[in-house]
């Protein structure tokens, strides 16, 4: 605001100021001018103050957005893959994930499809960078890999590794405030999976809710039997593959004999899913409708010996774990 000779007047406010100011100053009331001029620098101050206030709330939504989750992996496999992809699509403020080099190519795939992922020099700047660290090794690779790392009190490191049993694992990752083991599948990938988690807390139930749903384990071997169930995913797709291809042989289109064999199971899953308790046996026997079509199909399924099948194949599965935890624990 300026003045000069019989006052001219360049008001950025606008035109009611100036018209205000202007009376004032014709009325040569100098008093009520002094008012004026201190009521505008007095606006002018608050506007100030204002504009202030408001960068200054800018910059603590800034730091709000800082990274709240820092993730880190140890081997980059196929489970890693799809963890790394089942975190970065569940919409989680703040997440920064940590690589190791190990399989470059699908470290850097990976750094480029989302920007929440880097891949890091080398193994320990991972431990440095990342609060939860995932152990994704061979079991061979396990022990020379991390017996060269320093861990933290901070860390939260879950093991993915076959074979390797707990109290293994929080030896080794000493002082890391707490360890754990889980058996994550790829299906994780779609936020839909259970995932059996040994010495659970509430760190790593809000961990894994992210992107599943985790299932605690009471004992070392309830895992591990629950790992051998993970051997029936190729059978699983077989039957139903076996089932489609019979629909498409009987005159069913190939796209909707697939669809309708993955949704009906996909339904019956949910059914199950959502009954309480969860009996499957009762299920099973509410479906065989007497002389139906269900009780036709149990029957001649069991006779055949099917479902002694799949009792036999678990056994030889869990045999084969149990056998390599202890080779494994021999060779130590």
């Amino acid at each position: 605001m300026t003045f000069s000779g019989s006052l001219s007047i360049t008001d950025p406010q606008g035109a009611e100021a100036s018209s205000r100011i202007r009376d004032l100053w014709n009325m040569r009331d100098i008093s009520h001018l002094a008012m004026g001029l201190v009521a505008g620098f007095i606006k002018a101050y608050c506007l100030t103050c204002k504009n202030e206030i408001a960068g200054s709330e800018l910059s603590i939504v800034s730091t709000r957005t800082k990274t709240h989750m820092k993730i880190g992996f140890i081997g980059v496999g196929k489970i890693t893959s799809s963890l790394v992809q089942a975190y970065c699509t569940a919409s989680i403020k703040g997440l920064a994930i940590y690589l190791s080099p190990r399989n470059a190519a699908k470290a850097d795939a990976l750094s480029a499809q989302y920007d929440q992922v880097t891949k890091m020099e080398n193994n320990q700047a991972v431990l440095d960078a990342a609060d939860v660290v995932f152990m994704a090794l061979r079991p061979d690779d396990a022990r020379p890999v991390i017996k060269d790392l320093v861990f933290d009190k901070r860390h939260l490191v879950v093991s993915v590794i076959p074979f390797f049993r707990y109290q293994e694992l929080k030896e080794a990752t000493q002082p890391a405030r707490h360890a754990c083991r889980a058996i994550p599948l790829p299906s994780v990938v779609n936020h839909n999976c259970p995932i059996p988690v040994l010495n659970s807390n509430a760190d790593t139930e809000s961990l894994f809710s992210h992107i599943g749903q985790p299932l605690r384990m009471s004992t070392e071997d309830e895992l591990h039997s629950i790992w051998t169930l993970t051997g029936f995913i190729t059978p699983f797709y077989d039957m139903m593959d076996t089932l489609s291809r019979w629909a498409i042989d009987h005159g069913v289109g190939k796209g909707n004999a697939n669809k309708y064999v993955v949704d009906m199971f996909q339904s019956l899953a949910n059914a199950a899913q959502v009954a309480e308790p969860i009996d499957l046996k009762a299920l099973a026997k509410h479906a065989a409708t007497p002389k139906g079509l269900n009780e036709q199909a149990g029957i001649e399924i069991a006779n055949k010996g099917a479902h002694q099948a799949y009792h036999e194949a678990a056994d030889g599965i869990f045999e084969r774990i149990e056998k390599n935890l202890l080779e494994r624990k021999q060779g130590q």
